[in-house]
């Protein structure tokens, strides 16, 4: 999707990422592109003006389809977002996602559906969900945690040993194997961002819970404030950052991209 138009105009080099993550500062809704620029894990594009940064877009080698979009700029975010290869979906602030979206559809095509994603921090102490057959991995747990489906392992550190090595795991056991997991996706300055992933026949028994009480109770020990985020499709993650003790901070906005114009909305 897109076009090869701006492309070496707006390419971020990786010379340029550490001060394009100090453009989007340290909070819970820039944790994501800003640990991925950090580790240079992702591509980066960016428009100036009068040598400063207005806009940005970030597309990390976990999700590509997805880059997020920084700057208040609705124009010139699109100007950089037509010359980026294979995107399904944009996260944009709620400030630019309506005029982004209709610049989508009218030059480029493509109805535009939107998806509010919600972002949440702990508002205090988180609750104490733990049970037996939950723990935290440890690196020399790295075959264990190969041994899951994909879907369980996260991605965000480049392997399972740098995710154990550098990040927190912890993981639903049932006979020896994993079950669910939940891990640091991201890691900023101040912030760490959770994903979680239950496994299909063992969903709504708690494990996600547990697993996401664990990881945060470690987070917290290490200085760093826990960010969780959901698409507003998803109550069943919302009830379990709710469980836990998360509050909502703020909110995103998904642009969708489709085939037609047929259908078309837009979100604030």
């Amino acid at each position: 999707m897109g076009t090869d138009s701006g492309c070496s105009e707006y390419s971020v080099g990786e010379g340029g990422f550490d001060a394009l993550a100090d453009f989007l500062g340290d909070g819970p809704e820039t944790v994501i592109p800003v640990h991925n620029l950090r580790r240079r894990s992702c591509k980066a594009f960016a428009a100036r003006a009068s040598g400063r940064i207005e806009a940005a877009i970030v597309q990390t080698d976990c999700a590509p389809a997805e880059p997020t979009a920084h700057g208040a700029d609705a124009g010139a975010i699109f100007e950089i977002l037509r010359g980026v290869q294979g995107w399904r979906c944009v996260n944009a602030s709620d400030v630019v996602a309506q005029a982004l979206g209709r610049l989508i559809e009218k030059h480029m095509g493509l109805s535009v559906k939107t998806l509010g994603d919600v972002y949440f921090t702990l508002a205090g102490a988180p609750a104490d969900l733990r049970r037996q057959d939950v723990r935290e991995l440890v690196p020399d747990d790295v075959a264990l945690l190969e041994a899951a489906p994909a879907e369980l392992r996260g991605c965000g550190f480049g392997s399972s040993l740098r995710l154990l090595e550098e990040g927190v795991v912890a993981c639903g056991l049932v006979s020896g194997r994993v079950v669910a997991t939940a891990h640091t996706s991201a890691i900023s300055g101040g912030y760490a961002d959770i994903g979680v992933f239950t496994a299909e026949g063992w969903r709504g028994l708690g494990y996600a819970t547990a697993c996401t009480s664990m990881v945060v109770r470690r987070l917290l020990g290490m200085g760093l404030r826990p960010v969780w985020s959901a698409g507003e499709n998803n109550p069943a993650s919302i009830r379990i950052a709710e469980k836990v003790g998360f509050e909502r901070v703020s909110r995103r906005t998904y642009l969708i991209a489709g085939s037609g114009r047929a259908g078309a909305s837009h979100g604030g």
